[in-house]
């Protein structure tokens, strides 16, 4: 299965909030990643108005094809949508920051994480991003430049990683010869 996710389209009606409160929402659209994102998704789309018009779209993981998808339909967008990410906390954060880039704000992102088994982790020596099951303070392998990386609490919001660092980095290898100047 090759095809591109298709994200349904969404319209402006008036609206009232699943929150009981005026949000300025007029309509809503939510990306569920795997099963447990689609029940944390039915559940809150199930309090929403029912004169709010609601898009639901359940995808497997956040890949690349999904986030350009989910890229394509936050072009269309239209004041007043409320953006619903949930599932696990790599694939949310991912899409969350495909939403921020393409304009939104953080009043307009809901975010329901079901699992924060894997995450993200960013790459400052090739800008490599790679996701990884380690808890934060172990060590990974980049999986761009193969570099043995510690995971930090530091957490980007713009690249939805965290940080990796080289827990060897101000060791001089053995192996560097020495010229004299």
């Amino acid at each position: 299965m090759n095809s591109t996710p298709i994200i349904p389209p969404f319209s402006s009606f008036p609206l009232g909030s699943p929150t009981g409160r005026s949000d300025g929402a007029v309509s809503y659209l939510a990306l569920a990643f795997g099963p447990k994102g689609l029940g944390a998704a039915e559940e809150f789309l199930a309090c929403a108005s029912s004169s709010t018009p609601t898009s639901l779209c359940t995808v497997p993981a956040a890949d690349t094809r999904v986030l350009e998808a989910f890229r394509a339909a936050l072009g269309r967008a239209r004041v007043g949508l409320r953006i619903l990410l949930a599932g696990p906390e790599a694939d949310v954060y991912a899409a969350r920051s495909v939403a921020f880039e393409a304009g939104a704000v953080e009043s307009e992102v809901l975010l329901s994480i079901t699992e924060a088994v894997s995450r993200r982790v960013y790459c400052p020596h090739c800008t490599a991003t790679t996701v990884t099951d380690a808890v934060i303070g172990r060590e990974l392998e980049c999986s761009g430049c193969d570099r043995s990386l510690v995971i930090d609490h530091h957490f980007s919001r713009r690249t939805a990683s965290y940080l990796g660092y080289m827990s060897d980095a101000e060791e001089v290898p053995q192996t560097v010869e020495r010229v004299a100047a």
